[in-house]
């Protein structure tokens, strides 16, 4: 597969959301994680993500 970038990638499609920090809000309800995981399957891309949160398991 070609090299791209993701960065790059989502910025031409979706713009970039410049309020968006790496940091948890302090009043959040929810603390969502993914990682970041994606694949290609006959020619669509697809975006893999889970729900979990702190104190469930």
């Amino acid at each position: 597969a070609p090299l791209h970038d993701c960065a790059g990638i989502l910025e031409q499609v979706h713009g970039f959301w410049t309020d968006l920090t790496n940091w948890p809000l302090s009043n959040a309800k929810a603390t969502w994680f993914t990682d970041g995981s994606s694949f290609v399957r006959d020619r669509h891309r697809y975006a893999g993500a889970a729900v979990v949160t702190e104190k469930d398991t």
